[in-house]
């Protein structure tokens, strides 16, 4: 038995038109996706070309060169040169590196990067190192670092 709709109440209308939702989430689900891969791809190959470049310099520095460029006047006069123009490269080499908590630090263009693996200073022997301007002490039972209220930051 099938009911009928009393004639006194109005005709139920069905909706036309529900906005896609679900496509639009997916659409910009998609585009995000789509942008997060391109610039992935960018920092990528703009991180293997920068050290595709410093690996080349390097290789190219530990080569010999069989031809010998400069003749033998030269080194002689670059030894008479005055001390403050064989400064000169040593003090730019100590402008282009720093130590920052016992790690060495590099000038590149727009800012600093650390070298990982490089050591420098006394720091690394002392169980103490400052972390955000904070001294943190090295545990010897597991090795972690705790803040260390008793000792104070260079």
């Amino acid at each position: 038995m099938e009911r009928e709709r009393p004639e006194y109440l109005p005709p139920i209308e069905r909706k036309r038109w529900n906005f896609p939702w679900l496509i639009t989430g997916f659409l910009t689900l998609v585009s995000l996706a789509t942008i997060g891969v391109l610039t992935l791809g960018r920092t990528n190959s703009a991180w293997s070309e920068r050290f595709e470049g410093v690996r080349r310099s390097i290789k190219a520095a530990e080569q010999p060169s069989a031809v010998r460029t400069e003749p033998p006047t030269a080194v002689r006069s670059a030894s008479s040169a005055p001390p403050e123009r064989q400064q000169v490269r040593p003090t730019q080499k100590a402008q282009d590196l720093r130590c920052i908590n016992g790690m060495f630090f590099r000038r590149i263009e727009g800012g600093w990067e650390n070298l990982p693996g490089s050591r420098c200073g006394d720091i690394p022997n002392s169980a103490v190192q400052c972390f955000a301007g904070k001294p943190y002490r090295q545990m010897a039972a597991d090795g972690g670092w705790i803040l260390s209220p008793r000792d104070r930051c260079p």
